[in-house]
């Protein structure tokens, strides 16, 4: 007995055909990155912020030992080269994404090696960034420290040549949390008019 197909199922069997065969052509390529945050060139980005890299499909851990590295752009060294065995390098869907914590007021670049990411059907990412495709600056720190303390206290008077006891705690709060900064100061010779 053979059943009537109507409408609906004409479009719905239509529908899964050509959603199958874009799943089948999108798995016979590499994944590709096809955005960036930051974006190239962009400026004055946030040192607290994520990095990621947003592939055409779905990815997973690619080679071991692969690495997405982090390059100081003004002197072409490595800052940080981390593989998908760190803690600081995730994935997520067709998302990569790096939490580091970069300095201030820095130009950097960014490159992906060849085999790092890789699709369901075994297709491994090309290499990808460097700076001339996913370059960017740092903000500058805008955050002044401010004096908590000090030894010996202002306006005090008997203090000794060679003594130890000139001290200074700073307190910077910035995007991390608060940071005290201590120094301590030998004095060699004081003018006393």
């Amino acid at each position: 007995m053979k059943s009537k197909i109507t409408n609906s199922k004409r479009k719905f069997l239509t529908f899964l055909t050509c959603s199958l065969f874009a799943l089948s052509i999108n798995a016979q390529t590499p994944p590709a990155v096809v955005s960036t945050a930051p974006t190239h060139n962009a400026t004055n980005v946030t040192v607290g912020n994520s990095i990621t890299a947003t592939f055409d499909q779905p990815i997973l851990a690619g080679i071991a030992g692969k690495e997405l590295i982090v390059w100081y752009a003004d002197s072409e060294t490595e800052y940080s080269a981390l593989t998908l065995a760190s803690s600081s390098l995730t994935i997520s869907g067709n998302t990569l994404t790096l939490n580091l914590e970069l300095p201030y007021n820095t130009n950097f670049y960014i490159s992906l090696e060849n085999g790092l990411v890789k699709n369901a059907s075994d297709q491994y990412n090309a290499t990808y960034g460097f700076a001339s495709n996913w370059a960017f600056s740092t903000e500058n720190d805008t955050y002044s420290p401010i004096l908590q303390a000090m030894t010996p206290p202002d306006g005090f008077v008997g203090v000794y040549e060679n003594s130890n006891i000139l001290s200074y705690t700073l307190v910077q709060d910035n995007l991390r949390g608060l940071s005290l900064i201590n120094f301590r100061v030998l004095i060699y010779k004081f003018l006393f008019l």
